[in-house]
C-alpha cells in the first residue's frame, strides 16, 4: 500500500477515500489533533509531477489517473489541505502570502461558472469525475477562512474575517 502524510484531524479521509478503509495511510508519528505534518515529505510524495501541479490523494492513486503520467491526479481537496497546513505554519506576512498560490491554482482550474470538480487531469487540467463537488467548495471556503483568521492573528489587519 501507499503512504501519505496527513494530520490526525484529516484521518477521516483515509476511511472515506480509500477502498477498504484507511489501509495504507499513516499519520506522522506522535501527531495529535491539528499538529503540523511533514510538509516537505508530503510535497515530495504527493505533489503532482504533471503540468498541472496540485496534490494527489495518496501514492499510487489510480482513480481516473492518466496511465503512467504522474503519481495521481491533483484534487482540489488535498491541495487545499496543503494550503491549510502552510497557513497554520505561517509565522509572518511573507509565509502567508505564499499560500495565495493555492487559491490562484483553484481559481485557474475552476470552470468558468466557478464550479470545482473532484479532481483534474494531471496534464491538461480538465476537470474529471464529479462536478460540482460540494466538498471541494467547502474546503476552499474553509481554507480562505483559515487564511483570514491567520492574517488577523499575525496583526496584518484588525478584522480580516468578515464571516464572524
Amino acid at each position: 500500500g501507499g503512504r501519505v502524510f496527513v494530520f490526525n484531524s484529516l484521518a477521516k479521509f483515509g476511511a472515506a477515500g480509500v477502498a477498504g478503509g484507511a489501509a495504507g495511510l499513516e499519520t506522522v508519528a506522535g501527531a495529535t489533533g491539528d499538529a503540523l505534518f511533514d510538509t516537505a515529505a508530503t510535497r515530495a510524495t504527493l505533489f503532482n509531477r504533471g503540468a498541472v501541479g496540485g496534490f494527489a490523494r495518496y501514492e499510487g492513486d489510480t482513480y481516473h489517473r492518466v496511465p503512467g503520467a504522474t503519481n495521481g491526479n491533483p484534487w482540489f481537496i488535498t491541495t487545499l489541505w496543503m494550503a491549510e497546513q502552510e497557513i497554520a505554519a505561517a509565522k509572518n506576512e511573507v509565509d502567508l502570502a505564499a499560500v495565495k498560490e493555492y487559491f490562484n491554482w483553484c481559481v485557474k482550474y475552476a470552470k468558468p461558472s466557478g464550479m470545482l470538480s473532484e479532481q483534474l487531469h494531471s496534464e491538461t487540467g480538465e476537470q474529471l469525475s464529479v462536478s460540482p463537488l460540494v466538498w471541494s467548495h467547502a474546503e476552499f471556503v474553509r481554507a480562505v477562512i483559515a487564511y483570514l483568521d491567520k492574517a488577523e492573528a499575525l496583526g496584518l489587519c484588525a478584522s480580516c474575517n468578515p464571516v464572524y
